[in-house]
Order: structure tokens, then sequence, then C-alpha cells
């Protein structure tokens, strides 16, 4: 006799614990311009997302559109700084180098910050 419990299903996300779980519903009824101007601030998540999100104050920072491609320049040049950090820290460069290279990446991450609105 097999007593063994059977293989879970491998398709679909893994189940929330009983406390994770989402079972209540909350709706709410929204005018054309109040569902344009959520439509604007969710960006790609899905409404009751980020409705659930903005009410327990957990809405991700999003990047506005006309900073969109200064951003993906940013995040360009800000892997390759990584990228010359990591020569750094294997002793392939000299400490002028460093310490240039330690300073544009502060300026580059405040530049960022800078773009999303975060004031430092």
């Amino acid at each position: 006799m097999n007593t063994q419990k059977p293989a879970r299903n491998s398709r679909g996300p893994k189940p929330l614990p009983p406390l994770e779980k989402r079972l209540h519903c909350v709706s709410v009824r929204l005018n054309a311009i109040e569902l344009s101007r959520l439509d604007e601030l969710r960006g790609g998540v899905q409404r009751g997302e980020w409705l659930r999100m903005a009410a327990l104050d957990a809405v991700p920072a999003s990047v506005p559109a006309i900073n969109q491609a200064a951003w993906i320049e940013l995040s360009r040049l800000a892997s390759n700084l990584n990228q010359a950090q990591a020569a750094i820290n294997r002793g392939e460069a000299n400490e002028h180098q460093a310490q240039t290279l330690a300073d544009l990446h502060a300026s580059v991450s405040a530049l960022r910050l800078s773009l999303l609105g975060v004031r430092l």
C-alpha cells in the first residue's frame, strides 16, 4: 500500500500559505477621468494589484516617460562602471582610476534617483 502524498502538479505558481491567501474582494467605481489617471499611474501593473500596493504604501517607483531614454542610458553606464569596479577589485587598475570611478558611480547613482524624483 502506497502511503506517500501524490506529487504536486508542477504547473502554475506555488500555492500561498493560508494567511497570505487573498480571499477578500473590495471593488471601487471610477469615472472616466479617474480611470484614465489610474491607468497612467499604474504603468504595466494590473489595476487591482496597483491599487492594493498604493493602499499599503508599496507602489514601486516608476520612471517618467520623458526620462526613459536617460534611464536606459544610465543603466548601461552603471553596468559598465560595475565592470570597471570589478577590475579594480581584482587589482587590474591603479589607485587614481579607482577613485575617479568611485566618484563617477556616486554621481550616476544620484542622477538616477533624481530622475525618479527621489530627493537626497
